[in-house]
């Protein structure tokens, strides 16, 4: 979803633009009623449903939870799916919906078909991976190609699937992002539809102390982690979360967090700079003769998560890809040398910001919008980029690299990261005993 209007003109407009965001929160809310009352229709997928989704507009790591949950399921023995709209995909009248993008052997059709994220869940995962405006359609797909359980990517919204978790996704330093709702702000519904979630992950976008690693920290993945991959830091062996209740089963679109579950929390609607959270990535090193332990979330997140579990995690960069494959090379591979760099995110100063971790400051920057085509006018201006900016390589994200022909005019760099989660262990109980209805 990225209807997000300039920051520029929509700070302009805000004024003019709230009361447009009120009516959109009330019509949200009055849709997200009619599911709870049975007015509207949620379909029942006959198979486990995990729904990994965020409150605002653009991304905040939904991808690569994606590519984390379909790992941690089929390492328990199941044959995980992933369903997804496949924002910004053409249609093709011998291609209808759904479209099978990959039974789990790569990708089955190109970017242009499929939209760039489920083909990069494709490139990087063996799950299925299927495509339609409505996943109802996908998930009968899926369950027809053999799935045991469904990842219902940016999901949040889309309650006309039964789901039996909900995992929301929120920014560690802006819970609420700048607290308005589209198009006056950031927020896709108002922020306390965040209710409904049973399990919150809080994604720290501070720059981290050095590449892929910040100072102090002990982020990792799960110790049977998937062969030939980066082994990760020590995992922890204490959870940041709040409570260790469970979700409650056969969560819907109109069930939330366990029952008895209280919540307090009232956001003063204010922007990003004034809600900032700055939970501690920066804990000491304990004594030898005593277990680490993750660090601990901002008591404010603790206080918006009362009554659910809350894992913190980053988005940490493994390496760069050329275009046309090879092997992943070291994140210090174009250090010293001159660089360009282009992207088309929600965000392109994350990536930039992901950068400058790595002391790769590119001499020119080109940034498109989010899920651009890459036709011969975006081309010619990479092109244009390379040649004004006297760069030996361009770099850019897995993302773009997806929808790129395998040669630019300058040698390519694509950076690779994947989700880094403070206990992966406890997170991946966690989401089974959502699941315990199916198991």
């Amino acid at each position: 979803m990225t209807l997000r209007p300039p920051a520029a003109l929509q700070a302009t407009l805000r004024p003019a633009l709230r009361p447009l965001g009120a009516m959109w929160g009330w019509l949200m809310k009055l849709r997200r009623e009619a599911y709870e009352a049975g007015l509207l229709t949620s379909a029942a997928a006959d198979r486990p449903v995990v729904s990994v989704g965020n409150l605002t507009l653009g991304g905040n790591a939904k991808t690569p939870m994606c590519l984390f949950l379909a790992a941690a399921l089929a390492r328990r023995g199941l044959r995980p799916a992933i369903l997804s709209r496949g924002y910004g995909r053409l249609r093709r009248r011998d291609l209808p919906d759904p479209v099978v993008v990959s039974t789990g052997e790569g990708p089955l059709v190109g970017a242009a078909f499929s939209g760039d994220e489920p083909r990069l869940l494709a490139l990087r995962s063996q799950a299925i991976v299927v495509c339609a405006n409505q996943r109802r359609l996908a998930a009968e797909a899926a369950v027809a190609l053999g799935a045991d359980a469904l990842i219902l990517d940016d999901g949040f919204q889309h309650l006309a699937l039964k789901r039996d978790l909900d995992i929301l996704m929120i920014q560690a330093q802006a819970p609420a992002g700048d607290g308005l709702v589209f198009p006056a702000g950031q927020l896709r519904e108002a922020f306390q539809a965040q209710r409904r979630a049973h399990l919150l992950v809080a994604v720290d976008r501070r720059p981290a102390a050095g590449p892929g690693q910040a100072a102090g920290q002990k982020f990792g993945r799960p110790s049977n982690q998937a062969p030939g991959r980066r082994p990760g830091p020590e995992l922890d062996e204490t959870a940041a979360e709040t409570t260790s209740s469970k979700p409650a089963d056969g969560g819907g679109p109109a069930s939330g967090p366990p029952p008895g579950a209280q919540f307090s929390f009232q956001p003063s609607f204010q922007p990003a700079s004034q809600f900032d959270f700055q939970p501690d990535f920066q804990s000491a090193r304990p004594p030898a003769a005593r277990p680490s332990t993750a660090p601990r979330p901002d008591p404010r997140l603790l206080e918006l998560a009362r009554g659910r579990p809350l894992h913190l995690a980053r988005v940490e960069p493994l390496g760069f890809r050329r275009l046309d494959g090879g092997p992943l090379l070291p994140l210090d591979f174009p250090a010293g040398q001159p660089t360009a760099a282009f992207c088309g995110l929600a965000r392109p100063e994350a990536f930039l910001a992901t950068l400058a971790e790595l002391d790769l400051r590119p001499a020119a920057f080109e940034a498109f919008s989010d899920h651009v085509r890459y036709g011969p006018k975006k081309l010619g201006a990479l092109t244009a980029l390379a040649a004004r900016s006297g760069a030996r390589w361009l770099l850019t994200t897995a993302k773009d690299a997806v929808k790129l022909p395998p040669r630019l005019p300058l040698p390519t760099l694509a950076l690779e990261t994947e989700l880094r989660l403070d206990d992966p262990e406890a997170f991946i109980q966690k989401v089974f005993a959502g699941l315990q209805a199916w198991t």
